[in-house]
């Protein structure tokens, strides 16, 4: 079992964010502290909030080591995708030549990029950089 103390003011800072941060991984990390603070066991914690022991610990350990800063911390990996380096001239061509399909859109982007993608991820990557087909808009408009 980890061992840790907390000071009262803490606690009150806990007790704030437990309902006030914007984000509920946040809120979840400081509702295990809470009930940590009242010297309960990582067993009962993980019981009471329907969490693994393994969670509980983690966040246990994420306040020893980084305090309230890395408790408020939320990094989730999102991969970004390799045509993202290539957005600005792609929309620059895009922009002057419209595709009228998405595999002519697909077709396109891989005579620029040498990167070769389906026409799914084409579609998507096209509406996330505002770029558009007749295609693309009719099927858009049918969602």
């Amino acid at each position: 079992m980890i061992s840790i103390s907390f000071t009262q003011d803490m606690i009150s800072k806990l007790q704030y964010m437990r309902y006030n941060h914007p984000h509920p991984r946040v809120q979840q990390r400081v509702e295990v502290l809470l009930l940590k603070s009242k010297k309960l066991p990582q067993k009962e914690i993980a019981r009471l909030t329907d969490l693994s022991v393994n969670t509980i610990t983690s966040y246990v350990k994420l306040y020893q080591q980084k305090g309230l800063d890395g408790i408020e911390e939320v990094n989730f990996y999102q991969p970004k995708s390799d045509l993202v380096e290539y957005t600005r001239t792609i929309k620059e061509y895009l922009d002057k030549n419209p595709p009228s399909s998405i595999n002519e859109a697909m077709g396109k982007i891989e005579d620029l990029t040498g990167l070769k993608r389906s026409p799914t991820q084409i579609r998507k990557y096209l509406l996330n950089i505002g770029a558009s087909c007749k295609t693309l808009q009719y099927q858009y408009f049918l969602a």
